[in-house]
């Protein structure tokens, strides 16, 4: 299944695969990766050390949209000990710096005041008990609104019951419509969590084991060749700075790039600046395709966010996610930008869209050449 999976994504799995040390995909993940990049529900039966924290961290980190800030992913542990597994887990991807992602957890401490701060900060991944999740959310310290994932990992139970109404409360906080992964090591319960969790897709234990020594189900560990070019562009460039760069200029131009670049944006410059070089070097052309920016007459403020509107445009066009190059969800409207093609087949399916009882309106954006005010208006108001 992996290998007809997008070549673009498995490129990008197995370079992260690689930097995290691993040679393959376990049976289990390459079972549930596929689907999960179909943005399916998923209920699998698990057993430990099977490798589910990886079958669903390499979607969220390949997957999740960026463009708004807040809560995007929870993680349901079913006890203290898991979190820490899965927060270990997680940690060892993020020192290999290989996400942005700010991850948080709560319910290890008896004293919930000390994750009022942590809260505060808004994390793009909280994970946490059960019962810690629905202090929060009571305390309205935790709003569900924009989530994009979230996983139950569901071990060692004993009072299942109560953990199936936490499991309702919880879901039923949840207004976006997220995608959902379970993981259970018990069968029977992949029918509970059925009834919880619609339209799933369920693997059980015997479906993945098959998967277990089949050639053909593995994925291509090679990197392509422009991974290792980069890789030795980079070794060349950092020589060069250690040997023959002046090290007065560029302590100058870091201090000029600090004071006029915020901190988040510091990474996007480099990969920008490193990106613009390398077209203008013509070592290594990237396709560039005509664009156009939609306006969309709702927002933030009518609960819109860039994840549910993505589901909106897969559910009335047939438009490949590829085509949708930015999207900027503003207070009372949004820009939406989309290949060339693609642009009219939008206005004409989401036009008169029922979302939340109000009719949606999209056209082109008007494009100010002069003044720019098109492009600046958006940037503005997202910097509230």
């Amino acid at each position: 299944m992996l290998q007809k999976m997008d070549p673009e994504i498995r490129k990008k799995i197995v370079i992260l695969l690689k930097k995290c040390g691993y040679s393959e995909l376990t049976p289990l993940q390459e079972k549930v990766i596929p689907p999960a990049f179909q943005n399916k529900n998923i209920i699998v039966q698990t057993e430990k050390h099977s490798g589910q924290t990886l079958s669903y961290a390499l979607p969220i980190m390949l997957q999740t949209d960026f463009s708004y800030s807040g809560l995007k992913i929870i993680i349901i542990a079913s006890s203290v000990q898991n979190i820490k597994s899965i927060s270990n887990q997680f940690r060892k991807l993020f020192v290999k710096k290989l996400t942005s992602l700010q991850t948080i957890t709560i319910g290890t401490e008896k004293n919930i005041k000390k994750e009022f701060r942590l809260l505060q900060k808004q994390p793009d991944i909280i994970i946490g008990t059960a019962e810690r999740f629905i202090d929060h959310i009571r305390r309205n310290n935790l709003i569900l609104d924009g989530l994009q994932t979230a996983v139950i990992e569901e071990t060692e139970i004993t009072d299942y019951e109560g953990f199936e109404k936490d499991l309702e409360f919880i879901l039923s906080k949840m207004t976006a419509a997220p995608r959902l992964f379970a993981f259970t090591e018990v069968k029977s319960r992949t029918e509970m969590l059925s009834q919880l969790i619609k339209k799933a897709v369920i693997i059980t234990k015997d479906e993945w084991k098959q998967t277990e020594g089949t050639k053909e189900e593995k994925i291509d560990m090679k990197v392509d060749e422009n991974e290792e070019k980069y890789e030795g562009l980079f070794k060349n460039i950092i020589k060069e700075i250690k040997e023959e760069s002046d090290p007065v200029e560029l302590s100058r131009l870091n201090k000029i790039i600090k004071k006029n670049v915020p901190f988040f944006l510091r990474k996007y410059l480099t990969a920008y600046l490193f990106s613009t070089y390398m077209n203008s070097a013509g070592s290594i052309k990237t396709e560039a395709g005509n664009t156009k920016t939609l306006f969309l007459n709702t927002g933030k403020n009518k609960g819109l966010y860039s994840g549910e509107l993505i589901k909106i445009i897969k559910t009335a066009s047939d438009i490949n996610k590829d085509k949708i190059k930015q999207i900027r969800i503003l207070d009372n409207y949004s820009f939406i930008e989309v290949s060339d093609d693609a642009a009219d087949i939008l206005i004409e399916k989401l036009s008169d869209w029922n979302f939340r009882g109000r009719r949606l309106s999209i056209s082109h954006a008007r494009n100010n050449r002069r003044s720019g005010t098109a492009e600046k208006k958006p940037f503005k108001n997202r910097n509230r």
